[in-house]
């Protein structure tokens, strides 16, 4: 197993059309940093919303709503 600092952590970024032409490098620590954001929103995305947040106020609040009757 290799470690950090002796694989490449910088890598090359090139054109489609010519990838002989570079454009510019990529760290791994921007990579990374990348995927945490995009793991970030979805996890966001995926969260349930209490219904008080979803339904409006007029349904929310009539009668026997959420209680219990005997």
């Amino acid at each position: 197993m290799l470690k950090a600092h002796s694989s490449p952590t910088r890598f090359p970024v090139v054109t489609r059309d010519k990838p002989t032409r570079l454009v510019g490098m990529i760290a791994l620590s921007d990579l990374l940093r990348a995927r945490a954001m995009n793991l970030d929103a979805e996890r966001r995305r995926e969260q349930v919303l209490p219904l008080r947040t979803v339904l409006p106020r007029a349904l929310r609040f009539f009668r026997g709503f959420g209680r219990m009757t005997s």
